[in-house]
């Protein structure tokens, strides 16, 4: 196991979506606006979208990382 209890497949995959900007995700998976919609997030629509990453997304917003990680790439999956 990695740290934070994840697979090393699971740690790779998520450290990449970590460092992803929040618009190259959405442009990648459109399905994902409904997850930062459905969390709260003001990243849909947000001018600073394509500055940001998604880790910047969870510190902003103090969500559980692996959680949010979890949920986000189901979203992704859903468009590859």
């Amino acid at each position: 196991m990695g740290e934070k209890g994840y697979s090393v497949s699971t740690m790779n995959e998520y450290l990449e979506i970590l460092n992803m900007s929040v618009v190259d995700v959405l442009k990648s998976a459109p399905a994902t606006a409904k997850f930062f919609i459905s969390q709260h997030t003001d990243c849909v629509g947000c001018r600073l979208a394509r500055f940001c990453s998604i880790e910047d997304v969870i510190k902003t917003y103090e969500f559980d990382e692996e959680k949010f990680l979890k949920e986000l790439s189901k979203y992704i999956l859903q468009n590859h």
